[in-house]
């Protein structure tokens, strides 16, 4: 069982990373993966377009970040071996 909140950060990281793909990236693929590893659910979403050769991190990834952040998580975005990944992970102690 998670607790809701951490329930409410998976959700929001895997939504608004597979919204900005859909929005911003120049590939066909998304790719979403959620697991549990080390007492921490991470999702994974990753795409397949190019990445972009500058990029600054826009609201919807800093808020998510911000919620991730308050659970003693963190978020990496960027770059990809072969596009664009967006990976949190999110401690699972005491949920």
């Amino acid at each position: 069982q998670l607790t809701p909140a951490i329930e409410l950060a998976a959700f929001r990281v895997a939504t608004e990373a597979v919204s900005n793909a859909a929005r911003h990236s120049t590939g066909s693929r998304v790719d979403v993966a959620v697991d549990a590893r080390g007492g921490a659910l991470v999702i994974r979403v990753v795409d397949d377009g190019t990445p972009p050769s500058r990029w600054r991190e826009g609201i919807g990834l800093a808020s998510l970040r911000d919620s991730v952040t308050e659970l003693r998580g963190h978020v990496e975005a960027g770059p990809a071996d072969h596009g664009w990944r967006v990976e949190a992970t999110i401690p699972l102690a005491g949920s």
